[in-house]
Parts: C-alpha cells; structure tokens; sequence
C-alpha cells in the first residue's frame, strides 16, 4: 500500500502550473499546493487528493498569477532598431519589384524574366527559410541563454546554403542569355553579397545583439512570395497583355494597310516597315521581347509571349482571322506561335475579336 509520502500530485497538472504561474512566485504557491495536497491525502486518500490538486490548478489559472509571455519578448525586442524596420521594408518591396518587374511597361529585357523566377523561387524556399526564421525568433526570445549565439549563426548558415542555391543559377541564367558582361557582373555581385553574409554570420557567434531583421525576413519573405505567386502575378500580367495587344493592333493596322495597297499580306515585317516607310512598333513590355508576324495563304498571325510562375509556365497571345481548329496542316515549326500554341494545355477568349491566349509549359 502506498504512504502518504510515496505519493504525488498528478504530474501532468503539476508541470502545466509550473508551465503557466508567474516565475516570481511559482515556488510560493507550488509550496502551499503540496502542503493541501498532502493534508487532504492524509484525510481523504489518494483520489481525493488528486482531484483537489487538479481542481486548484486550474482556479489559479487567472491573470493576476499567468506569467506574461510577452515579457522576454519585450525584452529582446529592443534589438529591432529603426534601420532593421527600414531594411524589412526595403527587402520587401525589392521582392515584389522583381516579381512583376516582366509585367511593367519599359523596353525589353531578358534579365526581369530571372529576377522574377528568382523572387518567385522564395515560396518554395520558404519551406526551409520559414521553419529557420521561427526557431531564430524563439532562440532570441530566449533572453540570456549562453548557447543562443550559437544557434543562431547555425541557422544563419543554414539559410544563406538555401539562399545560394537560386542566386546560382541566376548566374548561370546571365551567363547563358545575357552573355559574358552581365554573367560577369551577377558573380561580382553574388560575391559581395556572399562576403556580407559570410561576415555577419561569424559575429552572430560573439555579438550580443541578434541579427534583427533577417529571421523576421526569413519567416515573411516566402509568405510575401506565395501571395504575389496568387494574388499579384494574375492582375498583372493581364494589364501586360492588354499593354502588347493595343501596340498589337498598331501593327494590325499597318498589315492591313499594306494589304489594301499591295492586294497581299506582307511576307515579313521588313517588307512591311520597308513598304510604307515606317518605324514598326515594339513590345511596350520588358518581360516581351518581340511581336511576331507570319502570314501564309490562310491569312496572318500577330503573336507574343510572356512568362508567368516561376518563369516555367509561357503565356502565348495570339491574334489570328482564321480558326486554327481549322487550318490545314503545314507541319510544325516550333518558330511559329500558331503551331506551339497546339501544345498548350489552356487556352482562354483574351476578349477581343479574333485574340486568344494559351498557357503552355
């Protein structure tokens, strides 16, 4: 049979109030609850005992004995100074920049394709950087914790690995489609960036004050991504689209002007522009490099393209007279929008007469 000092308060509920009461008086009140448990196991047994225990736990489960769980928090918090806030910001709005920077009115240019698809890369990223950036937050809240510095230059580590990995390949994407000059200057760039990082982490070790800003970077930048990923992408691109659909038409006008006088289509854009004289129109978009044209003897096609998610998916808008469900078949030619828009695995009404776009990957 068990003695009165064989027996305890149930564990469970014992833990819970050490977990909840205010630190400064934790060992007060937990010394009167053992007093009571023990009186009442001595007058009422074990199962009374426990149920009283249980019962008084949670009557002191009230706000004037909780512990604040914003204490610690206010105590670090502190560390945030003014430039951490300024620098979040900044980040923030670089992010969203380079997400729809291909969908912005400006003359064409390749590399906003992979700065999007970099930006765009956050959400996934996010999988690993937000899980780092929480536990980096608990760790500062953690005030006066010896091992906290530590910890954070691992995770720190941990997130700038992740990090490299797309900053690499944009890189490699410079070097590939923007040549020698802008591939040259992206690896000067990774490398500073890489120097600045590599710094800050080695005083993460030593420092007292934390890193500020980058864990909350770390936890809001994939959250920030994924919403420009479902929110913002969508609106923007179409404002885009109707953008090279209306200089589109210009160059429409010009085709049909052309066939007016000539009884044809042109066979080229340099006939056409050499024919009337004319500077033809270009893409009034960055993230569009070109309007294309191809006539044949079923009519004439005006096409261009833009890259969507991640810079996989391509969105092929096309203008063209004459149904291609019923067009004979010329062989395929992956040059020409009309046949690769065959291959799409969406097609939508741009609402305007004879427009269609297609999303194809």
């Amino acid at each position: 049979m068990a003695t009165p000092n064989s027996v305890g308060p149930p564990g469970i509920f014992l833990a819970l109030f050490r977990w909840f009461c205010d630190p400064a008086i934790v060992e007060d009140i937990e010394g009167d609850l053992m007093e009571d448990f023990h009186r009442n196991l001595e007058k009422s047994g074990r199962w009374e005992a426990q149920r009283l225990f249980i019962w008084e736990v949670m009557q002191l489960a009230r706000p004037s004995l909780v512990r604040n769980p914003f204490r610690s928090i206010h105590f670090n918090m502190h560390y945030m100074k003014k430039s951490d806030w300024m620098w979040i910001g900044v980040i923030h709005l670089l992010l969203l920049a380079m997400i729809v920077s291909p969908f912005l009115p400006g003359p064409s240019n390749r590399l906003v394709v992979g700065l999007s698809a970099l930006g765009q890369s956050a959400t996934f990223l996010g999988l690993v950087l937000a899980p780092v950036g929480a536990l980096w937050l608990l760790l500062d809240f953690r005030s006066g914790s010896p091992s906290t510095g530590k910890h954070r230059r691992v995770l720190a580590s941990i997130a700038a690995v992740v990090v490299m990995v797309p900053a690499l390949l944009s890189v490699v994407y410079a070097f590939l489609l923007m040549g020698m000059a802008a591939g040259i200057a992206a690896s000067a760039l990774l490398a500073l960036c890489g120097f600045y990082v590599w710094h800050n982490v080695r005083k993460l070790g030593v420092q007292s004050r934390p890193f500020g800003f980058v864990p909350v970077c770390l936890l809001t930048v994939p959250g920030l991504s994924l919403f420009a990923h479902m929110c913002v992408i969508g609106p923007v691109s179409a404002y885009s689209r109707g953008l090279a659909m209306d200089r589109s038409e210009e160059l429409i006008g010009l085709v049909e002007q052309f066939k007016t006088e000539k009884k044809r289509y042109p066979l080229s854009l340099q006939e056409l522009e050499n024919s009337l004289s004319v500077k033809l129109p270009g893409s009034p978009v960055m993230g569009i490099s070109e309007l294309k044209y191809h006539a044949d003897d079923q009519g004439f096609n005006v096409s261009f393209s833009q890259w969507q998610h991640m810079a996989v998916d391509e969105e092929i808008v096309l203008f063209s007279k004459a149904n291609l469900t019923t067009q004979k078949a010329l062989g395929f030619d992956y040059k020409l929008d009309k046949h690769r828009v065959k291959g799409a695995y969406a097609s939508f009404d741009a609402d305007r007469a004879h427009w269609r776009y297609y999303w194809c990957d």
